[in-house]
């Protein structure tokens, strides 16, 4: 019987991953290239970004030009190493991605400019470290 409650602790040690999302995921698989044909200047309107991304993450009002929309996501994932105790100490990793993509509307509501960055980013623990 502990034999039995030993293998299936480790066995829920090793499949347990850490993981967090926030933000719009719909910016997950968007990338420079695929934003160029989805974001036209001076012809995607407001409505065609919310349809597309949904609602944005934060709105300004730039009394210059026009609103700006922010969508944001941030995702982490925790190797299952991290939860083992005194290892975990010493080895695993963490993962995590983020996107932000900032569009600067005109007066008639289309897009006038967007911007958009992408990081991917790999902490890992090790002894030597």
């Amino acid at each position: 019987m502990n034999k039995f409650i030993i293998v299936l602790l480790t066995i829920s040690t090793f499949s347990v991953v850490g993981c967090s999302s926030s933000g719009n995921q719909s910016l997950k698989n968007e990338n420079q290239a695929s934003l160029q044909t989805k974001l036209i200047k001076n012809k995607t309107t407001k409505s065609d970004i919310v349809r597309e991304f949904g609602s944005p993450t934060s709105t300004t009002t730039n009394d210059e030009s026009g609103d700006i929309y922010l969508y944001d996501m941030n995702n982490s994932k925790m190797n299952a190493l991290n939860f083992v105790p005194v290892v975990g100490m010493f080895i695993g990793n963490t993962t995590a991605e983020s996107r932000t993509l900032s569009i600067v509307f005109n007066k008639n509501d289309t897009v006038k400019n967007w911007s958009f960055s992408s990081h991917n980013l790999k902490l890992e623990k090790s002894i030597t470290n």
